[in-house]
């Protein structure tokens, strides 16, 4: 039974390997570098993207190089109350637009959003915090797709 059990390890083993398995959000290395930041809009998801940003700073090998200029929007809204008139469920949308330059010239100008709808809950505080996650997985989508968007250019 443990031979058996070593067996279709190793079978497994060779099928994952050898059927061209890849992690679908894999980072890629791309070759360029943001020479140059400005932004405008939300204080959060701003801060949230220079910090993502700065790694694709200082590169060596890189081919291109760009400045991005981008101007964030963050609406929350409610999108439904209760017979009491309390509010039951908000959506929240995040909109992204960046400027691509290159040779101090517009490269591109690109939209990214984002949105995401939820139910309220009974706790402000746990409201709040849940909130805050929800952004943050916004806010780390848009960013994904940036890159991926500027490795294509």
């Amino acid at each position: 039974m443990k031979k058996f059990l070593i067996i279709l390890f190793y079978i497994k083993l060779l099928l994952i390997s050898s059927c061209g398995y890849e992690i679908i959000n894999k980072v890629y290395n791309y070759k360029f570098e943001i020479v140059d930041t400005q932004f405008e809009g939300d204080v959060t998801v701003n801060k949230k993207l220079e910090k993502y940003f700065l790694k694709f700073q200082n590169k060596n090998d890189a081919t291109r190089f760009f400045k991005i200029k981008s101007n964030s929007k963050l609406i929350k809204k409610v999108t439904s109350r209760n017979s009491a008139g309390e509010e039951s469920s908000y959506s929240i949308r995040i909109i992204v637009v960046v400027d691509i330059i290159e040779n101090n010239q517009i490269v591109n100008k690109s939209n990214f959003e984002k949105n995401v709808s939820y139910n309220a809950l009974n706790s402000k505080f746990e409201l709040r915090q849940y909130e805050k996650d929800l952004i943050n997985d916004l806010v780390e989508q848009i960013m994904l797709d940036i890159s991926t968007y500027l490795g294509t250019l």
